[in-house]
């Protein structure tokens, strides 16, 4: 067996097709060059006595017992070596056979395969100008149509100015008025007075100020909506809303007794809330600050942290060592993600690809596929370093390590450790956040604030918070760092620059 070349027509590209060959006087054999000013002509050889093709030729053979019978139809009776035409390619057949497709390969043989058409031939010459065409019949005459002239409707009136009335008599002063509610406490500063900084030449620290909630709120979770901040209060279940440009409260949302909020976080529409006491989420609309939706979670998940990854809500669930993956949409759980027992997952983070959680009972942090929502890596950390915090910074994934007073720098890729930062021993580092230069980190036990380099993984500095006050959750509003003070019931906006 061996490969016949056949080409249709000069210029055509030419197809293979496999067809059993034996050099005898009963083949034909012809060559055809591929190329250049005489290509597809064939010029016959004796191939029998050794004539071959040149270079640039390609071989064309046939037998001289096959009979042409031009296009294939059904109706018509075909014999064994009969050739045919059928979408463009060429059979032979096998056997007697009718109304049978050439495609049926029990009958039928492929001889020629359909050729690729060819390139666009060149653009004619333009054909001779025409002789003028007779005069067309003259149009008949458009009726005449007569307007009338518009009538000018009457003019109005023109109204009387009134003469300027007298200046009346002053009134007598009347009776004070009763005393209004007080109103929400404004922003009180922390460890210095705006001008005492001035003074010494520290305007950057300047713009810092404390907002003070009502008693034993005990704030946890913080997040920005674009305008305003929205801080979860765990011990009062309410959710309030201050004015991120003056730290002006706005409002105070109610959520059911003793839902326990702690994770809130913003999907670009809504706010959610994650209650750890109820195992519910909590979606407010921003506008109205209502409350609009409510998600149940199994009975006892304790659910905490709150990561949105563009189209689905994940919360860790601290208690049932799970991950639920909700549909912001339908507010339904789409997915639960089982943990090893005994991780006890906190925080939660979105990296573009997948999600992160650190695990704080276990030691680890899980990435999780944000498709499959399979665990595809677990990164180890040392023994007795109790995560809780983590963040994307567009290169790393950040975990602020309460229990060791360490900062973990983790490839998102390799899933493996890069860089240990090393805290002052009681720090209690608790909260992460990056504000597009720096990762800042909140430490809760020490009351403070880390500045972390990216880049050389060094702490560059820290600055004290209000005292006491278990500061453990932070954000950044695209000018400020905003923190939650647990103990102090307080929220402290800090410039980071």
């Amino acid at each position: 067996m061996i490969g016949l070349v056949a080409g249709s027509a000069v210029g055509v590209t030419v197809a293979w097709a496999a067809f059993p060959f034996h050099p005898t006087p009963s083949t034909i054999t012809a060559c055809y060059p591929t190329s250049g000013s005489s290509k597809g002509q064939l010029r016959f050889i004796d191939y029998q006595h050794g004539a071959r093709c040149h270079l640039n030729e390609a071989l064309l053979q046939w037998q001289r017992n096959m009979s042409w019978r031009g296009e294939w139809k059904a109706t018509v009776g075909y014999s064994a070596n009969d050739l045919v035409r059928f979408n463009g390619s060429a059979y032979l057949a096998l056997a007697e056979n009718t109304n049978v497709s050439p495609t049926d390969a029990s009958v039928w043989a492929l001889l020629v395969d359909r050729g690729q058409p060819g390139a666009p031939g060149r653009n004619g010459t333009s054909g001779a100008k025409g002789a003028p065409g007779k005069p067309g019949l003259k149009g008949a005459a458009a009726p005449l149509v007569t307007v009338p002239a518009p009538i000018p409707g009457p003019q109005g009136v023109t109204g009387v100015t009134g003469p300027t009335g007298a200046e009346g008599p002053q009134g007598n002063v009347g009776d004070p008025g009763l005393n209004g509610q007080p109103g929400p406490p404004g922003p009180s500063i922390g460890l210095e007075t705006p001008d005492q900084l001035i003074a010494t030449l520290r305007w950057d620290l300047a713009r810092s100020a404390t907002q003070s909630l009502p008693f034993n709120s005990g704030p946890d979770g913080v997040a920005y909506d674009g305008n305003d901040i929205w801080v979860a209060n765990f011990n009062a279940s309410t959710v309030t809303k201050i004015d991120a440009s003056n730290m002006n409260i706005l409002a105070s949302v109610s959520l059911p007794p003793n839902s326990g909020p702690v994770g809130v976080a913003f999907d670009g529409t809504n706010i959610w809330v994650a209650n750890n006491t109820s195992s519910t989420l909590s979606r407010i609309n921003p506008a109205t600050e209502a409350v609009t939706g409510t998600v149940a979670l199994p009975a006892g998940s304790g659910p905490i942290g709150l990561a949105f990854d563009g189209v689905n809500l994940w919360v860790s669930n601290n208690t049932t060592d799970t991950v639920s993956r909700v549909d912001v949409g339908r507010d339904v759980v789409n997915a639960v993600v089982n943990l090893p027992a005994g991780s006890g997952p906190w925080g939660v983070a979105f990296d573009g690809a997948d999600i992160w959680v650190t695990n704080h009972d276990a030691n680890t942090v899980s990435r999780i596929d944000l498709l499959s929502t399979a665990v595809n890596a677990t990164v180890a950390l040392p023994s007795g370093s109790g995560p809780y915090g983590v963040v994307y910074d567009r290169q790393s994934i950040w975990v602020a390590n309460h229990d060791s007073d360490a900062i973990a720098k983790i490839d998102p890729v390799a899933a493996t450790i890069t860089s240990t930062i090393a805290l002052p021993p009681g720090a209690g580092p608790y909260g992460v956040a990056f504000d597009g230069r720096f990762v800042w980190v909140a430490d809760a036990d020490e009351s403070a604030l880390t500045k972390i380099d990216p880049q050389t993984a060094t702490a560059i500095r820290t600055r004290a918070l209000p005292m006491n006050s278990f500061s453990e959750a932070i954000a950044f509003d695209g000018t400020d760092l905003w923190v939650t003070n647990a103990f102090s019931s307080t929220v402290t906006r800090v410039r980071p620059y």
